[in-house]
């Protein structure tokens, strides 16, 4: 409704000229695209709901079938694939958890990725991992590729490491600098190079990273370093 004053040509008011405009159509298309809004994100949540629990049968039939198998090259195989699939079922929990389907802390997922091996790899014992990541948020596209870099970096150093050795450190760390991150993760283990040369490291392994690396549009380098260190750097 709006109010306009009527002037004589003396300029006195005489009187008002009150305008009605019917709203209703617009409210009700407004209410409607509420509804559907509404809906369309409970239908995601629910899709994110199934995936997440498909991921977990996945997972849990591979663990079943790693524990049965008698075979060290096969259960070790079957325990890489559930390694790489929990870190895609943790994302789905992320997603769940923040409701928000498109961006994901990253402190939160990558600490639970890194905690999650610990417990894969428990019969690695005295091994200590300190973790400094920031607090910054990624989408969900990257942090697939992110958590799985992650999962295999951390796989091989449990893995390969500290063969002959008591004790040893990894430490992981994810910086962000403007529109640039910077993940490293270092071991104070053998080294890249005994590594290789004793064909203890997983090329399948360090041959994904550097897929998904490319996915990324990032640069990846890895040295001896007192150990090993591997470094990644990609623009969000």
């Amino acid at each position: 409704m709006s109010i306009l004053p009527y002037r004589t040509l003396d300029n006195v008011i005489e009187g008002a000229v009150i305008t009605f405009v019917d709203i209703t159509e617009a409210r009700n298309l407004q209410d409607e695209l509420k509804t559907q809004l509404s809906e369309k994100i409970n239908l995601l949540q629910e899709v994110h709901h199934r995936v997440k629990n498909n991921i977990s049968n996945i997972e849990g039939l591979l663990s079943l079938q790693a524990v049965s198998s008698e075979n060290p090259e096969v259960k070790m195989a079957l325990q890489d694939s559930v390694s790489r699939v929990q870190s895609m079922r943790i994302l789905y929990d992320r997603l769940l958890i923040g409701k928000d389907y498109r961006d994901v802390p990253v402190k939160a997922y990558l600490e639970s990725i890194i905690d999650s091996l610990r417990d894969v790899f428990a019969n690695v014992k005295n091994v200590v991992v300190k973790k400094n990541i920031s607090e910054f948020s990624i989408t969900s596209k990257k942090a697939v590729s992110v958590g799985m870099i992650i999962n295999e970096l951390i796989t091989n150093i449990y893995k390969y490491a500290f063969i002959d050795r008591n004790e040893g450190m990894i430490t992981i760390s994810i910086e962000k600098d403007g529109n640039t991150v910077t993940l490293a993760v270092r071991d104070n283990g053998i080294g890249i190079e005994k590594r290789t040369d004793g064909k203890l490291a997983s090329g399948f392994g360090l041959t994904i990273v550097k897929i998904l690396v490319e996915q990324l549009k990032g640069t990846y380098g890895i040295k001896n370093d007192n150990g090993t260190k591997s470094v990644v750097k990609f623009d969000l």
